[in-house]
């Protein structure tokens, strides 16, 4: 089908933020409204749309808690979306439950092991794809952990640029 240049504006977004491609009724709708909302005003739309917070949820459950989200939870990470929070925030926030707590011991595969001690490991295989590189640099971080609380060194992890550089 050949898209006008304002469907096919339209066209990219549906695809980068919904993953999906949009009906002919959802691409005039929103060249439609072009005209008075702009480029930019669309953009927003789509992007900060139920929909787009919704498979942004269910992306972070999969990919950090390895499993579906649950409605309750999804509903509450949505609105925390839709009322500013930020994608980071969400991981932070997702990163430091006691759900994530509880199964780092299975996701390094060292049972037994000092339990902060696996969450920070866990916490450098979900974040960064690698392990610690040293004793050291583990220790700096269970250090942290008392006097910060796990959603602070998330928070490092998510704001360093090893993770910045690689995402």
């Amino acid at each position: 089908m050949n898209l006008s240049p304002g469907q096919a504006f339209v066209q990219g977004l549906y695809h980068v933020y919904l993953l999906h491609t949009a009906t002919i009724d959802e691409l005039n709708g929103w060249v439609g409204a072009l005209p008075s909302i702009g480029r930019q005003g669309v953009s927003f739309a789509i992007s900060h749309s139920q929909e787009a917070y919704t498979r942004i949820t269910d992306e972070l459950y999969s990919q950090l808690l390895d499993r579906e989200a649950d409605a309750q939870g999804q509903a509450a990470f949505i609105q925390a979306l839709q009322n500013g929070a930020t994608e980071e925030q969400v991981i932070a926030a997702m990163l430091s439950s006691a759900e994530f707590a509880a199964r780092a011991n299975a996701l390094v595969g060292m049972p037994g092991t000092d339990s902060n001690l696996n969450f920070v490991r866990a916490l450098y295989k979900k974040i960064l794809g690698r392990t610690g590189e040293s004793a050291a640099e583990d220790n700096s971080w269970l250090a942290a952990l008392p006097s910060f609380g796990k959603t602070a060194v998330v928070t490092a992890f998510l704001q360093s640029q090893e993770f910045r550089g690689d995402y």
